[in-house]
């Protein structure tokens, strides 16, 4: 494939105060085999130096362009803007702070052109911490490899899907044919698995993409005040659970499924949100008994029980334990 054959492909990369590692992140993208790409870098008025760095890749790459916000219009807006800013065949995401091997895009376009049911590409993913040395686990798409059926996809979305797979490949008629990234925590899962009810996630079985996780994560609560919705607690987490509830069905109902489909999935989304309900409710109530050695175990067992992504390969126990597991059950 040269480069007259090669498809579009659009890469967003939404930046809020990104200086550190803006430039390592440019580079790895810049300096791809694959070199038909456009770079939108959005620069969601940030206060450091990145919209210095972004202007200068601009100015010597013509691939790169910057959109430079004049207030921040807040994380979720930012990866829709890029996303609608783009004119490529295939789109992709990029962090501000990621490293991606010299073949990611290659192999990615690759394996959809081979695969024209699907709409997602992701390879593996090492996901560290700080640096690509560190890693915490391995993300993949396995479970999906068998997954051709809009039921069993969508379901295996709900249940099995590594966030950090969002930062894989799309075609891009179907990701802009959908709403935008919702506004609220887990807003950007909403948006893939409506995705799902449209064709197929595959996974390149390299390991192409390595997501670096900051040394302080945010909490769940403090995303919320990020994203101005309402603090936690158990009334707010029913109220978000049905209104997260209700945004499926309004998905299930505009896609193309047939109408046995759509009862089936509608059916799936309320037994997952029945679950999910259940399960945090049942957290937040053994929370109130304090942080006896007792309840840290039951905790865990529930995590491994009900909150487990089955497509992750653990490498560092510890890491996992104190960077996943913790901040999912509330044990701080």
């Amino acid at each position: 494939m040269n480069q007259f054959q090669e498809p579009l492909v659009s890469i967003g990369m939404p930046v809020f105060n990104g200086a550190v590692h803006l430039e390592s992140a440019v580079n790895s993208l810049l300096k791809q085999s694959y070199k038909n790409i456009e770079l939108i870098v959005s620069d969601n008025a940030s206060t450091d130096d990145s919209a210095k760095i972004a202007a200068m890749f601009a100015s010597e790459d013509s691939r790169v362009s910057l959109i430079k916000n004049n207030k921040n219009i807040g994380a979720m807006n930012n990866f829709n803007q890029v996303l609608q800013q783009s004119s490529g065949e295939f789109f992709m995401w990029a962090a501000s702070d990621d490293l991606h091997s010299k073949d990611f895009i290659k192999e990615c376009v690759c394996s959809l052109i081979a695969n024209p049911k699907a709409v997602l590409c992701q390879t593996r993913v090492a996901v560290c911490l700080e640096t690509k040395e560190r890693v915490i686990f391995y993300a993949n798409l396995n479970s999906f490899s068998d997954k051709t059926r809009v039921e069993a996809r969508y379901k295996e979305t709900l249940y099995n899907f590594p966030a950090v797979a969002i930062y894989g490949m799309y075609r891009a008629k179907f990701a802009k044919n959908i709403p935008g990234f919702r506004n609220f925590p887990g807003g950007d899962l909403l948006w893939v698995q409506e995705l799902s009810l449209a064709g197929n996630f595959i996974q390149n079985e390299n390991t192409l993409f390595q997501y670096i996780a900051r040394k302080e994560w945010n909490s769940f609560e403090s995303d919320l005040k990020n994203l101005g919705t309402q603090s936690y607690n158990f009334k707010n987490s029913i109220i978000r659970a049905l209104n997260t509830l209700f945004d499926r069905v309004k998905s299930i109902r505009r896609s193309q499924t047939s109408n046995v489909s759509k009862a089936r999935l509608i059916v799936i989304a309320v037994q997952y949100s029945i679950s999910t309900i259940l399960v945090r409710g049942f957290l937040k109530a053994l929370g109130y008994l304090g942080s006896a050695e007792w309840v840290k175990v039951f905790k865990n067992k529930l995590y491994w029980k009900f909150l487990h992504i089955s497509n992750t390969e653990i490498v560092n126990q510890a890491l996992f334990q104190t960077r996943v597991i913790n901040p999912t059950i509330g044990v701080m």
